[in-house]
């Protein structure tokens, strides 16, 4: 357990794209029993199926969802819903009205208001990261935090897989999760945390094969790029620093 948990193959859900995958990834069931087979389904109230984040707060306990699809409305103590920002527009406005709890403050505060931050890619997840790092070390923290990073996939669909912008793409998600893992153990919840990291973006390029086959996270894999692992950078001087 200590090492963590890895599969070297998936059965991907069917059609195998990024919203019905998050939905999947929250209720367990598939897209027939959740409902959620294409994107645009961005409600909350789209959903037919028992959330994950449902099941956490009538516990009592705090949820927050940064980015997440599908989230758009839903009771999540701090939201950040996964929004369509129109050109020109900011992305701290829309989360003043699509937002909830501390999300629009936090994001703020993280440099939201950077108009690069307005649409998918590195300075969103870096806003993304630095909002879920003050969230864990704010009082509640969230007992449940989904989080979607977006810059591999804005790479992915520009330049496909083994080029360049795809590896420098990946590589800076992993060292955003670096200091994901690095925040919880600021917060003192690392040792109680279970960290669970997915790719659900295939590509216009698996698109065309029907995506028969997805070996997960294969760029990930490399030597090094494990920054978000404990166990990884303890071995790494790289990432130790």
């Amino acid at each position: 357990a200590q090492q963590g948990v890895a599969a070297e193959s998936m059965r991907p859900v069917f059609p195998p794209a990024p919203y019905p995958a998050h939905a999947t990834l929250v209720t367990g069931v598939s897209v027939a029993k959740h409902g959620i087979a294409a994107a645009g389904l961005d409600q909350a109230s789209d959903l037919r199926a028992a959330s994950l984040w449902q099941a956490v707060a009538q516990q009592g306990r705090t949820v927050a969802a940064l980015d997440w699809p599908t989230t758009g409305g839903a009771a999540i103590a701090d939201l950040a819903p996964d929004l369509v920002v129109p050109a020109g527009a900011s992305w701290l406005d829309a989360l003043a009205s699509g937002g909830a709890g501390r999300a629009a403050e936090f994001a703020r505060r993280a440099g939201g208001g950077n108009p690069a931050a307005a649409a998918p890619g590195a300075a969103r997840d870096a806003a993304l990261v630095t909002m879920a790092c003050a969230l864990l070390l704010a009082d509640p923290a969230p007992a449940l935090l989904l989080l979607r990073l977006s810059q591999t996939q804005v790479a992915l669909d520009a330049a496909g897989p083994d080029s360049e912008p795809a590896d420098a793409a990946f590589a800076a998600s992993d060292a955003e999760l670096g200091r994901l893992v690095r925040c919880l153990g600021d917060a003192g919840l690392l040792d109680t945390t279970g960290i669970a990291v997915a790719g659900d973006h295939i590509g216009q390029f698996e698109q065309r094969r029907g995506h028969a086959v997805s070996p997960p996270n294969t760029r990930r894999a490399r030597p090094g790029r494990c920054g978000w692992r404990p166990a990884c950078r303890r071995q790494s001087p790289r990432l130790r620093r």
